[in-house]
């Protein structure tokens, strides 16, 4: 059995593979060779997973929104991990019901979402409407989709194929899964540093940019970034406090101040203020239960270091006026933010929704359709076939045009003029009017632009509009080539406009987008959002899951969350330091989980989960006392 379903995850990650529409045979040769590695070294696999999973993803290249190189990553371990399941390999049986528990509301979160928008879409026709089994619609279906709902579930079947492969050694593997984080954390940190290089200044930490890292899920904003360093920050600590000799502890110094340097880089308060009390709670804690240490000294050097990064964040917010002016906005901003959760709290419509939610991936399409004032910013939406892109701007509100841009990118851009021509299809509302734009971004937030405006009005017979941008210099020069994009957005409130081919030629003559017809589907376009996110986020963890799973689904998580503290927490007053780490992490996932919401975002759903797993364990690293 066990064989079967390492071949059916293989195949799954290979049928992936062979559809990447950027680098085929990469992804082809990659997948065999993670399976084979974790079928050779099965214990290892919750290091691998931790450290490479922040890394897995190509969005803005791909235009991939359904699965990413992060799902051929997870299956291609499941696929090695059940290859070489055997006796020694199973899930320890205390507590094993509640995840069983949780998997089984997973499972009824995707059954109700997916209902839930074939319902809703059924409602908006005026018929019985069903999801479109196409792939080309399905990969880039968008958020108010019924495959939205098995988007966000990914973490949920994940944990499900690798719960029963967890290693028997858990107290060795939830070390693994730490140093993988760990790993993980020094990637992130060295992303974030070239990511300020390329855009503000690395040391530059006083601009309003906000990094993102490799976290293209955040092209709708949400703070997947801001929880991953909730997760790993407090195993800095326990990594300086247990450093054996000067190469480790100045090695995990180093960590600690990447992790603080991205927390400002984030420029996100409410990891900030996280940050603030992981570094001043944990050491005292540590201090209080008297975890064993290698070094006599490593109190007074954990307690220093923590002074110093607690010291170097106060400092770098008082002295940036742009910290001044948001911090400033924190009570009108924290008002604004009630009156979210209160409209989530209000999309439910029959008790069986309060008790079991609207299903996953939900909220955004309720919030929209709630009348309570959320919009998209923009659409685009694929008309069949190769027959273009209905892209649309905001249905009333005149303050989120601009807020949305349908992007791709193209590489650096030498000097001069850039030639671009759109078709749109007969019949396209002549009050429609396009913006088309070439810019240099990481992310979110443009960096600079070069745009203008496409009229339909004035198409030729053939529907084609032809028009020049210029740049005054050289776009994404030499290794910043990767951050320019061009794009295109819908301009006026309550119009749409067909569009059915695309194109931008630089000043060489090359033609630059990639299916510039739309002939597979969005492939290589990604939409990014511009300061406006409200409708895709609860901005709350809690209610995110009330909302979306129920109280049933709510419960279970927060039960799976108390029994892995409660169980952190005894082990940390019995002297096992990574036990004191766990704690940590998880106190401070549930205290950021306030201010944000992650169960869209797969990734970092699934490291929670695997990160309460490994808490809920004898660490194994009790000791003498110091």
């Amino acid at each position: 059995m066990s064989r079967l379903v390492a071949l059916a995850c293989l195949s799954g990650a290979l049928a992936l593979a062979v559809g990447h529409n950027v680098a085929p045979g990469v992804a082809v040769f990659a997948v065999p060779v993670v399976a084979a590695v974790v079928a050779r070294w099965p214990v290892w696999w919750p290091g691998l997973l931790a450290a490479l999973l922040p890394l897995a993803s190509a969005a803005p290249w791909t235009g991939d929104w359904l699965t990413d190189e992060s799902d051929l990553l997870w299956l291609a371990v499941a696929a090695g991990a059940w290859w070489r399941l055997g006796p020694g390999v199973r899930v320890k049986r205390a507590g094993s019901v509640w995840w069983l528990l949780l998997a089984l509301s997973g499972a009824i979160g995707l059954l109700r979402g997916w209902g839930d928008a074939a319902v809703f879409q059924g409602l908006q026709s005026g018929d019985a409407a069903e999801p479109s089994w196409s792939w080309n619609e399905a990969q880039y279906a968008g958020h108010d989709s019924a495959w939205n709902a098995v988007r966000v579930s990914k973490a949920w079947l994940a944990l499900l194929l690798l719960l029963p492969v967890w290693p028997a050694d858990r107290g060795a593997a939830a070390r693994r899964f730490a140093w993988g984080l760990l790993a993980g954390l020094a990637l992130v940190g060295a992303v974030v540093l070239a990511e300020r290089a390329a855009t503000v200044g690395w040391q530059n930490l006083a601009l309003p940019y906000r990094a993102t890292a490799l976290f293209w899920e955040m092209h709708v904003g949400g703070g997947a970034i801001d929880m991953y360093l909730a997760l790993t920050l407090p195993l800095t600590l326990w990594a300086v406090w247990r450093a054996r000799t000067p190469v480790g502890l100045a090695m995990s110094l180093l960590l600690l101040g990447l992790a603080v340097h991205a927390v400002l880089a984030t420029f996100s308060r409410g990891i900030v203020a996280v940050a603030l009390l992981v570094l001043l709670f944990m050491p005292l804690a540590a201090l209080r239960w008297r975890l064993p240490v290698p070094v006599a000294r490593r109190p007074l050097q954990l307690l220093a270091s923590a002074g110093l990064c607690m010291v170097l964040l106060v400092w770098a917010l008082a002295r940036s006026d742009s910290w001044d002016d948001r911090l400033g906005r924190a009570q009108a901003d924290m008002l604004g933010r009630w009156q979210h959760w209160m409209a989530a709290l209000q999309v439910w419509r029959t008790p069986g929704e309060v008790l079991l939610g609207v299903g996953a991936g939900r909220l955004p399409a309720r919030l929209v359709a709630s009348g309570e004032g959320y919009e998209w910013p923009g659409t685009a939406r694929l008309v069949g076939g190769s027959a273009g892109v209905l892209l649309g701007g905001p249905a009333s509100r005149e303050d989120l045009t601009g807020r949305w841009t349908l992007s791709q990118r193209v590489g650096g851009l030498p000097q001069g003029s850039l030639r671009w021509a759109v078709r749109v299809a007969p019949g396209t509302d002549p009050a429609a009017v396009l913006w088309i734009s070439v810019c240099e971004r990481w992310l979110l937030g443009a960096l600079r632009c070069a745009d203008g405006p496409v009229v339909p009005a004035r198409a030729d017979e053939d529907g084609w509009i032809q028009g020049t941008l210029v740049l005054r210099e050289p776009f994404g020069a030499g290794w910043r080539a990767p951050l320019v994009s061009a794009g295109f957005q819908s301009d006026k409130v309550g119009r749409e406009a067909r569009v059915l081919e695309v194109r931008l030629w630089d000043a060489q003559g090359r033609q630059r987008f990639r299916n510039p017809d739309f002939a597979s589907g969005l492939a290589h376009w990604m939409p990014v959002a511009e300061s406006y996110y409200q409708p895709w986020h609860a901005d709350n963890l809690a209610v995110e899951l009330l909302v979306e799973r129920g109280v049933l689904g709510l419960l279970l998580v927060a039960v799976v969350l108390w029994l892995a503290m409660r169980t952190a927490l005894q082990q940390a007053r019995r002297g096992d330091p990574l036990a004191w780490g766990y704690l940590g992490v998880l106190g401070a996932c549930c205290v950021l989980g306030t201010l944000i919401s992650v169960t869209e975002f797969p990734r970092i759903a699934l490291l929670l989960a695997f990160t309460a797993l490994a808490a809920s364990t004898n660490c194994g690293e009790v000791g003498n006392r110091s």
